[in-house]
């Protein structure tokens, strides 16, 4: 299980922890992990963008914790979910399934099977 910490990874490192992964669990046993996202084009990326950021505003976040926050989601290395569940059927996943998407971030889960 994983979360918010994969979209740190460059795209490969990404791949070769999901056949790490993969290559580390039995049979039956299950990969999830919750990650940010990135949308699958530049407009639907300013979509995520701004329901992220009407969500932060919502929760009456203060100004100086959004600010701090869009400062560290500088450095990441997101990916769109479509990649990173093809990476995961690459990387030998028999069953692959995003379980719940709320625009950027999404919880996905992968199957090891023979």
């Amino acid at each position: 299980m994983s979360g918010l910490a994969i979209h740190h990874l460059p795209h490969e490192g990404k791949r070769d922890l999901f056949r790490r992964v993969h290559d580390a669990l039995e049979d039956g046993g299950v990969f999830v992990n919750v990650e940010q996202i990135r949308g699958p084009d530049a407009a639907v990326e300013v979509m995520y963008d701004q329901r992220h950021e009407d969500h932060v505003q919502n929760s009456q976040t203060p100004p100086e914790e959004w600010a701090a926050g869009r400062e560290r989601m500088k450095h990441d290395i997101c990916a769109d979910l479509d990649s990173q569940l093809t990476w995961l059927r690459e990387a030998g996943f028999a069953v692959v399934d995003c379980l719940v998407k709320d625009w950027r971030f999404a919880c996905y889960a992968a199957w090891r099977r023979s």
